[in-house]
């Protein structure tokens, strides 16, 4: 495909869609994703991808409601565009990374259980 011909992904909402499985660490690939939210999968377990870092235009990154573990990677501080961030509703441990503290754009934190 040429770049003239090439599309990108800006947006990726996959809201209340039961889907299962974990979330794959090809997202972080998406280099131009500005929102994602995969909220409401209450069958998506596993960890929060350290690759989601990369998305280093992510504006918004919503994952309420889901089953995820673990704790947040601290790779999350490399999203300095990120307004909002939600991961509450899921099982998540451990500490909050200082990174979160790199988040200087951020307006909205959630993260209550």
């Amino acid at each position: 495909m040429s770049s003239a011909t090439a599309s990108v992904v800006i947006g990726l909402a996959m809201v209340n869609r039961n889907l299962t499985g974990t979330l794959p660490s090809t997202l972080g690939r998406l280099s131009a994703l500005q929102t994602m939210s995969f909220a409401g999968n209450t069958l998506i377990t596993g960890p929060i991808p350290d690759a989601f870092g990369n998305l280093s235009a992510l504006t918004s990154l919503d994952m309420h409601t889901a089953s995820l573990i673990g704790t947040i990677p601290p790779s999350v501080g490399n999203l300095s565009r990120l307004i909002s961030l939600d991961f509450s509703h899921n099982a998540l441990s451990g500490p909050i990374p200082d990174t979160i503290g790199y988040l200087v754009a951020l307006g909205t934190l959630q993260l209550s259980r």
